[in-house]
């Protein structure tokens, strides 16, 4: 064998010296350690950014039933049923002349909108009870 040693032929002229020495115990648990804590850092920003989107999906799922009027009814019917107390069940719409639902009769016998009241009997004299002067 030649003056190489163990790193193969060395040059003696070589203004940099041999090759490193091998990093120390430290610098390798400190590397093994940035790994690890890399690769966590990157899973928990999985988990958050999936937290986040479901929270925006279930926020827009609430909006959409807020919009229609059915959150309000299915949050009270929710609660009344954790508590024991039964609620009555939801009326089938009747379907209108023809068994199809129209514009006369759109939601069966549900009528949300009231028609003209008859005027009161004695037209305006008492409106506002027996007294009139106050």
């Amino acid at each position: 064998m030649g003056m190489g040693g163990p790193f193969g032929e060395q040059d003696p002229n070589n203004p940099y010296g041999g090759p490193p020495s091998p990093p120390g115990f430290w610098i390798s648990f400190l590397r093994v350690m940035q790994g690890v804590v890399n690769f966590f850092g990157r899973i928990s920003i999985l988990i958050d950014q999936n937290t986040q989107a479901f929270h925006m999906f279930m926020s827009a799922l609430l909006q959409l039933f807020d919009r229609t009027g059915l959150l309000y009814g299915e949050l009270a019917r929710f609660v009344l049923r954790l508590l024991g107390i039964k609620t009555k069940p939801r009326k089938v719409n009747q379907p209108g002349p023809n068994g199809l639902p129209g514009p006369q009769n759109p939601h069966g016998n549900q009528n949300y909108i009231e028609g003209p009241k008859a005027a009161p009997s004695g037209a305006w004299d008492n409106v506002w009870g027996e007294n009139g002067s106050s």
